[in-house]
């Protein structure tokens, strides 16, 4: 499972991308739901605008906003 997040370094996530990641994991772990993730693989939706605004928290700089 991979998660795109909209920063430019390559570990440039908030704290709270992290935490969610964090609890997402550990409820894969104990209960065994797997959470959802991005699509790193196919090209077009890497390309796509709006790629990456599932788990990013807005204010990551020189990046557009994902609001609608």
């Amino acid at each position: 499972m991979t998660r795109a997040i909209r920063d430019h370094n390559h570990c440039g996530f908030a704290v709270q991308e992290e935490a969610a990641a964090f609890v997402d994991l550990v409820n894969w772990v104990t209960n065994g739901i797997k959470p959802a993730g991005d699509d790193i693989l196919t090209p077009a939706t890497v390309a796509d605008p709006k790629f990456g605004c599932q788990f990013s928290v807005p204010g990551h700089a020189r990046f557009a906003s994902c609001a609608p």
